[in-house]
């Protein structure tokens, strides 16, 4: 590997991969994960998960953005019914979150009861093990928790 480089999932060794490559960032010194996003050039229009095109005008000019690690609470379902082979995940609770410019993002909530979810809670980003692959190696997916009081959501 040479200077500049990402370093690939089988050069990282034992630590945590993404459950798909280009969702999110991991923390590095202190900084917390921050989502993938993309932002047409020529209508500003944002979106996550990345995209080739942009979803409003169509053009391939794309550039890739952070977005900020809080958010708040759009809606959220708690799901009770499950499919075939997560019987040991649920019943889980899935929510979408209003990230800046009113860009909403689904994604898993954890870290608190169902009864404590509420419309509008500040929410930060974390990640969440789900599982291991072949190696051994944890996976991690995104999730959104309670955000600690005191912080502004992006």
């Amino acid at each position: 590997m040479t200077g500049g480089e990402a370093p690939t999932p089988e050069a990282a060794g034992p630590g945590p991969i993404p459950l798909l490559e280009g969702l999110f960032t991991f923390p590095v010194a202190g900084e917390p994960p921050r989502l993938l996003a993309s932002r047409c050039n020529a209508c500003g229009g944002t979106f996550f998960p990345q995209r080739r095109f942009c979803a409003r005008c169509s053009s391939p000019d794309l550039a890739q953005v952070l977005l900020g690690p809080r958010g708040r609470l759009y809606t959220y379902t708690v799901v009770y019914e499950l499919f075939a082979g997560l019987e040991g995940f649920g019943p889980y609770a899935v929510g979408q979150v209003e990230m800046e410019g009113d860009l909403r993002v689904q994604g898993l909530l954890t870290g608190c009861e169902f009864e404590e979810l509420e419309i509008d809670m500040p929410l930060e980003l974390t990640l969440l093990t789900i599982g291991a692959d072949e190696r051994g190696r944890p996976t991690v997916t995104y999730a959104f928790r309670p955000a600690p009081p005191g912080g502004e959501e992006s």
